[in-house]
């Protein structure tokens, strides 16, 4: 523990040195002030977004609770730990294909009717999933699960776009950011530690109210700007297909599809069964050791505004740093010590890859840049979708590894070799920023 301790402080003292080359004039610090001030002034705006904020804290824990309780799980269906994967993919599946559907629904019936009738889908699946004891109708609650959850990020970007000035953008999504992995945290120990208390039956039930909470939040809280809703036309399958057929587009989504969704299959599922089963740990050990690629999370959000200022927006260049960084983790892990580093290790380990898997929001930028700009709603989206087609991906292939007689800390290459795409593909990041914008 002194260890950890000791290295975070040194990662502390790197930040420090870091930020001194940074200039921070009082011009800079008024425009901070004056850009909270702003933000609160719109009350409406601030309570849509904070409603929206929270609800998506809720949607973390819906999609990564089944690897806490994957036990109960496979008791209560009658399953193995492959189809236990199953109920994580599908969840996955649904929130993929529902991206660009979202995107276009918010525009054509708004915010508030978008998020209170998707969220009391979620309700009610939720609901179904914690009485049935059918694999087959737990699956599809799961992708209806995914599917409705969709809306939460969609809606806020929405809410940003609609309620506030275009220079708070990137600080609302950073706050965002911040805020939402909350949810992380609480899906790791103190899940675990409830499901100790309580059992992971009346723990589903926890959720299920948690859900409906949710449903009242944004029925009070969550409003439509006047004259938000369109009422023109837009052709989508003009705008995918300009986006799916520019070259440009397909590096940031593969590194999308490699990277960011090598942490959702991480904390989804296989991280505590790998900790469980490598070190012999208790589902509730192994979640303390998961708290810490949340804190990385959190420690990277900052760092990649400092990153952005330094390489003077270089996104090809931050790109190759820390999906570099995040390589060499996983060659220590998987090549030097066979899936088996010494347990004090992995703290350090997941709150470095927690840190640089931050940089996962460079590729939405990239694709903005690389597409037109009336196009980048249906670019983010195509981005966005990767992650969890990719994570359902890397799912499936361990899955289908450990049944085949492999070791959980010998099918975890399968990160490995992502990450090693994933590094690969940042060498074709188009480098001149805008200059490739269709026209």
């Amino acid at each position: 523990m002194n260890f950890i301790i000791q290295a975070g402080s040194l990662f502390y003292q790197i930040l420090r040195r870091m930020t001194s080359f940074m200039e921070i004039d009082t011009n800079t610090l008024y425009e901070r002030k004056t850009s909270l001030k702003d933000i609160f002034s719109e009350k409406d705006g601030f309570r849509t977004w904070l409603a929206i904020v929270a609800v998506i804290i809720v949607m973390f824990i819906q999609r990564q609770y089944i690897a806490v309780m994957s036990d109960f799980m496979m008791q209560k269906y009658h399953i193995n730990i492959s189809q236990t994967t199953g109920l994580v993919n599908a969840s996955l599946y649904g929130y993929a294909v529902m991206q660009i559907p979202t995107g276009v629904l918010v525009d054509k019936i708004g915010v508030r009717r978008l998020c209170i009738v998707s969220w009391s889908i979620t309700f009610v699946a939720t609901l179904i999933m914690t009485l049935t004891s059918s694999y087959h109708t737990a699956l599809l609650m799961r992708f209806l699960i995914g599917a409705s959850t969709a809306s939460a990020v969609t809606s806020v970007m929405k809410v940003q776009a609609l309620w506030f000035d275009a220079i708070y953008f990137s600080h609302l999504s950073a706050a965002m950011a911040l805020i939402s992995n909350i949810g992380n945290l609480l899906v790791t120990l103190p899940l675990s530690y409830l499901i100790s208390k309580i059992g992971a039956q009346n723990s589903m039930w926890c959720i299920c109210l948690i859900t409906l909470f949710c449903v009242l939040l944004l029925f009070v809280f969550v409003k439509d700007k006047d004259n938000a809703i369109q009422q023109n036309e837009f052709h989508v399958t003009n705008a995918l297909k300009e986006v799916l057929l520019n070259p440009h587009s397909w590096p940031p989504m593969l590194i999308i599809f490699t990277f960011i969704s090598t942490s959702t299959s991480l904390c989804g599922f296989w991280g505590i069964e790998y900790l469980c089963q490598t070190y012999h740990l208790t589902t509730v050990q192994a979640s303390k050791y998961m708290i810490f690629l949340s804190i990385g999370f959190m420690a990277g959000s900052p760092l990649v505004s400092l990153m952005d200022k330094v390489n003077k927006r270089n996104n090809r260049l931050n790109l190759q740093i820390f999906t570099g960084v995040y390589l060499l983790c996983w060659v220590y892990i998987v090549v030097f010590y066979r899936g088996r580093p010494p347990l004090i290790m992995i703290p350090l380990l997941f709150c470095i890859m927690g840190v640089v898997l931050m940089f996962h929001l460079l590729p939405f930028t990239v694709s903005k840049e690389v597409n037109k700009i009336e196009n980048s709603g249906i670019a983010t989206s195509s981005v966005n979708s990767m992650e969890f087609f990719g994570s359902s991906m890397i799912n499936s292939i361990i899955g289908f590894l450990i049944l085949g007689g492999l070791q959980i800390h010998r099918a975890i290459i399968v990160y490995l070799i992502c990450a090693t795409i994933c590094f690969g593909m940042t060498f074709f990041i188009y480098r001149e920023k805008g200059e490739c914008r269709q026209k």
